[in-house]
């Protein structure tokens, strides 16, 4: 620890120790004697974000950055407090001043894939990350980022070269097995996403996403049995996960336990209300059941979450056509052909409903 004859050592010895109160005390004496001491206000700023209190961080890191506008790492740490205030557009003109000060600087490229990712522009941030490891190749978290902005660009064989390239690095990390066996899900790779999340799973037994995923998974290579059994245990251990229900509802619907089946989808539906795909394959279940009114009445819900949705006009014309309800079919018939206007089966459908409502009915002799 330096001596006492250099505070602002001292103090910094203070902070990087974890002994945030006794350095903040530290700063502010510094601060009684030289008001304009730019890194004391510059630190007291960072503890300031350290505490959960980014609006004062960001007021005494900017009084920093008024007596020393050159510095990058003064406008790098205001960008992380915007951050913390959800304020996109001055994180991303603090960390570009950064950058711009500092280029060589892997972190700084870093902070600005990661405000990029807030802002929902994947292919700004991609070019972030990718930067930042070429400033420096072994920088590990920039490999996970760059494999999940991938996947958000629908990249998952680009998303699957950086995810194991972050594991060389990290290889007893949870999430990155787990979103390398999203990439691997979404590349075909069935059985190998599996044994992604099963690395998940044991190195993180509640991950109940890895679970679910392990299940559909399971689904798809038809351990139907296995799969419910995944759910399950993504249940357990999150009962308000949605995808959970509504999957382990497709899975017992496939053993052939219907009515199980709709339990889970309306489990799933009394969390996400407006989950269209559970709609839909309650509808479907519910026509397969010959329980037509109560599948138009989910094929309803499903057509007011999206009005398009092809499918469920069709199949609910269906509905009403099996009801014996000729001309609500014909007007479903006809809201098909609005949307897709060469469907065959709808203009198969329509036809033969209006021709059998033209034939002339038999009169007795």
């Amino acid at each position: 620890m330096s001596s006492p004859a250099d505070p602002l050592d001292h103090a910094l010895a203070l902070h990087r120790a974890g002994n945030l109160p006794e350095a903040k005390t530290h700063y502010i004496h510094i601060l009684r004697k030289q008001p304009d001491h730019f890194d004391a206000l510059h630190l007291l700023g960072v503890i300031a974000l350290q505490c959960q209190n980014p609006a004062a961080a960001v007021k005494l890191i900017g009084l920093a950055i008024g007596h020393a506008p050159d510095v990058a790492e003064f406008h790098s740490n205001l960008a992380l407090a915007h951050q913390a205030l959800s304020r996109w557009e001055a994180a991303l003109d603090s960390i570009t001043e950064a950058i711009r000060l500092n280029p060589s600087s892997a972190e700084t490229h870093f902070n600005g894939g990661a405000i990029f990712q807030r802002m929902d522009k994947p292919d700004l941030a991609l070019a972030c990350f990718e930067k930042a490891i070429k400033i420096d190749p072994d920088y590990a978290e920039a490999y996970f980022q760059l494999g999940l902005t991938a996947l958000r660009l629908d990249r998952p064989d680009a998303a699957l070269l950086r995810f194991d390239r972050a594991l060389t690095y990290w290889p007893q990390d949870a999430n990155v097995h787990y979103n390398k066996g999203l990439a691997l899900h979404q590349l075909g790779q069935t059985s190998a996403a599996a044994t992604s999340y099963r690395r998940a799973i044991a190195i993180q037994p509640n991950h109940a996403q890895a679970y679910s995923n392990l299940g559909a998974a399971q689904q798809s290579l038809h351990q139907i049995d296995a799969a419910i059994d995944s759910f399950h245990k993504a249940l357990a251990l999150a009962p308000q996960f949605a995808a959970a229900h509504y999957n382990l509802g497709l899975a017992l619907q496939e053993r052939g336990h219907p009515q199980d089946a709709i339990k889970s989808f309306d489990l799933a539906l009394a969390i996400e209300p407006n989950y269209i795909e559970v709609w839909a394959s309650r509808a479907y279940l519910l026509q397969g059941l010959h329980d037509y009114a109560a599948a138009i009445t989910s094929y309803d819900h499903a057509i007011r979450l999206r009005s398009g949705f092809v499918a469920a006009h069709y199949h609910r014309g269906l509905c009403l056509e099996a009801l014996g309800e000729r001309e609500a079919a014909e007007h479903a018939f006809r809201q098909v052909l609005t949307h897709e206007p060469q469907h065959p089966d709808a203009k198969t459908r329509l036809t033969e409903l209006q021709q059998a409502r033209e034939l002339p009915r038999k009169t007795a002799d």
